[in-house]
């Protein structure tokens, strides 16, 4: 089961993740990222993967594709919580991460 909170602070959409991502759970998450992005017009996500408990299919092929269609509508993407639960699957040089929530607010900026 995944649950998804979502929260716009400073005009940035904060999207913070608790539990298992999988083949059944990353389908809606995705079905609501594109709602937010196409039709309420968000360009500005903060994915939050602190509290992720695993990773059960291919996520960074899947994330590589959904950071691409937010960076080709004009968005900008800043994730956190990974470097604890992905490090050994992620390539860092594809991802820009930051270790806490606050850091955010240093490199993205509207």
């Amino acid at each position: 089961m995944l649950e998804v909170d979502i929260e716009v602070l400073k005009g940035m959409l904060f999207v913070r993740l608790n539990g298992i991502l999988n083949k059944e759970t990353i389908t809606d998450f995705e079905r609501e990222i594109n709602y937010l992005l196409y039709k309420q017009g968000m360009h500005y996500f903060v994915f939050d993967f602190s509290n992720i408990e695993k990773f059960e299919f291919n996520f960074d092929e899947w994330l590589e594709n959904k950071l691409i269609e937010i960076f080709l509508s004009g968005g900008k993407v800043k994730l956190y919580g990974l470097d604890n639960k992905y490090d050994q699957k992620v390539k860092q040089d594809r991802f820009f991460y930051v270790r806490e929530e606050k850091e955010i607010f240093n490199y993205l900026t509207i």
